[in-house]
């Protein structure tokens, strides 16, 4: 069974975005953390729906703009950066 993602519904993010770099710092913890153009894309996506918790392969389909769905190399790297953007502290991962 797939694990839910989300953006963690308490913390609260400062954005810095310059040519084609991003940091976003976290208010509560004080850490700042640069971000990819995928994680930023990921995680913005995931702000914006805050307190909605979907499988990963339903958050890639959101990111992905040619409507078709993800191949299993890019849901496992997908997957990957979700739990890198877990270890910062900026999602969280339950069960379905």
């Amino acid at each position: 069974m797939p694990s839910l993602w989300s953006a963690r519904p308490e913390t609260d993010f400062i954005w810095h975005e310059w040519e084609g770099n991003v940091v976003v710092f976290v208010t509560s913890t004080g850490a700042t953390h640069e971000l990819s153009p995928v994680a930023s894309l990921a995680l913005k996506t995931m702000l914006q729906q805050r307190g909605d918790s979907q499988p990963a392969a339903d958050w890639y389909e959101r990111l992905a703009d040619d409507g078709e769905s993800a191949t299993d190399t890019e849901l496992q790297a997908f997957e990957r950066l979700l739990h890198e953007l877990r270890f910062l502290g900026l999602v969280q991962q339950r069960a379905a």
